[in-house]
This record gives structure tokens, sequence and C-alpha cells, in this order.
């Protein structure tokens, strides 16, 4: 089974490519994904030095949703029209085109 990945930030575009992939999931079989990026100030997957060897522990996810990518994940099923669709929603702490990219 091929994964559909699409892009989601709740704009005109992203709509109509979320349309776009939920026919192509149905009609090709495949299986959806949706996925909302939320870019934040400092990276949490980049290595971290911040003086001395030892400061602060390093990350490691899953991370927690944050509340700010809520709205995005909630518009996405409204976006779906008709039924045939089951997407996975997820998304990532990063630079909007690197887990696209990296997909």
């Amino acid at each position: 089974m091929r994964t559909i990945l699409v892009g989601f930030d709740d704009t005109g575009p992203s709509r109509a490519a979320l349309a776009r992939a939920a026919h192509e999931a149905t009609t090709g079989h495949g299986e959806l994904l949706v996925l909302a990026v939320l870019e934040l100030p400092v990276d949490p997957l980049a290595p971290r030095a911040f003086g001395t060897a030892g400061d602060g522990e390093p990350l490691t996810c899953p991370f927690p949703e944050p509340p700010e990518t809520t709205p995005l994940l909630e518009a996405a099923p409204q976006a779906l029209e008709g039924p045939g669709t089951r997407p996975r929603y997820v998304w990532a702490p990063a630079d909007p085109a690197d887990p696209i990219l990296g997909a």
C-alpha cells in the first residue's frame, strides 16, 4: 500500500491538495497522511550546545502536540468531503519543508 503525504495549513491551496490526496487515496487504495508542521524558534530535533558539555538533557520523540497545531488538525477532517478516507493526522516540529522532503 502506498502512502500519500499532504501538508495542511488550512489555506485554500492546502484544502485543495487535501481533497486531491483524499481522492487519490480512495481510488488508489493508499493511506492518506495529513501533516501539520509547526515552525518553532528552536528546532527540538537539532543538536543542542549551550556552553559547557552536558548542558541540558537531549530531547526525545514523541513530542506532545502543541496547542498551535490543534486548530489545523481539527480543520483537516472538515475539509474532507464524503466517506471512504481514513487519514492519519500528524504534526512535526521543523522548518515546514523538512518533514515533507524527508518523507
